[in-house]
Order: structure tokens, then C-alpha cells, then sequence
């Protein structure tokens, strides 16, 4: 009896996991958008004439926005397989 009761604690610890993972997971697209906006803005500020922004800064600010959205990316596609596992496994 008390091996059931653990085992349906799991089981429920699990689909609980799993729904918030997948709840997080669109925060992680609007992270991604406003990254990409920003991404934009950057070369939009660094392409106009007249601008004060030198090519060490833009590379700089470059680097630094792709660099967030590798790690966003990696962390949706943690978040969905996590997920995924963790259904796949109550179910």
C-alpha cells in the first residue's frame, strides 16, 4: 500500500513538472521577441548616418544578443523535452 501511495506522489510530482514546463514555455518566445527587437534596433542604430556607435561597440552588442538567444532556444528545447519525457512517463 504505502510503494502505491510513493508511486502516485510521483506520478503527480511529474504531471505537475510537466504542466508548468509547458506553461514557461511561451515566456521563452517572448524573451525571444524582445531579444530579436532589440537585435533589430541594434542594426538599425549602427547602419544610420551619422551615428556615434563604433564597429567594437555593435560587434560587442552582437555577440552579446546571439549569445541570449542560443541560451533562450536551449532552454525551450529543455523545457519541451522535459516536459515531453515527463507525460510520456505518467502516461
Amino acid at each position: 500500500m504505502l510503494h502505491h501511495l510513493y508511486r502516485l506522489w510521483n506520478c503527480y510530482a511529474l504531471d505537475e513538472y510537466s504542466l508548468r514546463f509547458v506553461q514557461d514555455s511561451p515566456n521563452e518566445f517572448y524573451n525571444a521577441e524582445m531579444t530579436l527587437g532589440e537585435l533589430v534596433g541594434n542594426f538599425t542604430n549602427y547602419f544610420r548616418e551619422g551615428t556615434t556607435v563604433t564597429q567594437a561597440e555593435f560587434q560587442a552588442e552582437i555577440n552579446r544578443l546571439a549569445l541570449y538567444i542560443v541560451y533562450l532556444f536551449i532552454g525551450k528545447f529543455v523545457l519541451s523535452y522535459v516536459a515531453m519525457v515527463s507525460i510520456g512517463i505518467y502516461s
